[in-house]
């Protein structure tokens, strides 16, 4: 979708990389690593900590972040779908008939939907898009058609 005129596009260049999970994730935790280090130099230097007590602080401030690195690795994957987008292809159920706008309920959560062609409350339909934070649903066809 294209912005207003005179305005760039926002799509990244066929030029740019995209950067790793692994160094997104770093890139991200440098700036605290950064303040851990200040802190123990200003302690160091305030409470005469030992420098051995500084480094071993700094040390284990690196090795949190390494440990955390496997639990939160998607979420520094880039190109990954997110919010109503994640959504495309789901199943969800009418819960306030869609005509066209409505509600439905994909799994515990409730979804403003938008129909091309109405549907009645209980009636499954699929994702098929989204726009905005309302997903764009059509009606699922029953089983064995096709």
């Amino acid at each position: 979708m294209k912005g207003p005129p005179g305005m760039p596009d926002s799509k990244p260049q066929p030029s740019e990389r995209p950067r790793s999970p692994w160094r997104r994730y770093w890139l991200y935790q440098l700036p605290g690593i950064v303040v851990v280090a200040a802190l123990a130099a200003v302690a160091a230097q305030w409470l005469s900590l030992p420098l051995w007590a500084c480094v071993v602080a700094i040390v284990l401030w690196i090795a949190k972040d390494a440990a955390l690195y496997p639990v939160v690795k998607a979420s520094y994957q880039a190109g990954s779908p997110t919010g109503p987008a994640s959504l495309i292809g789901s199943l969800g159920t009418v819960r306030d008939a869609l005509d066209p706008i409505g509600l439905i309920k994909i799994g515990p959560e409730l979804w403003k939907a938008k129909s091309s062609a109405p549907a009645a409350a209980g009636d499954v339909v699929r994702v098929v898009g989204c726009s905005g934070m309302t997903l764009l649903v059509e009606a699922r066809p029953p089983e064995g058609d096709g």
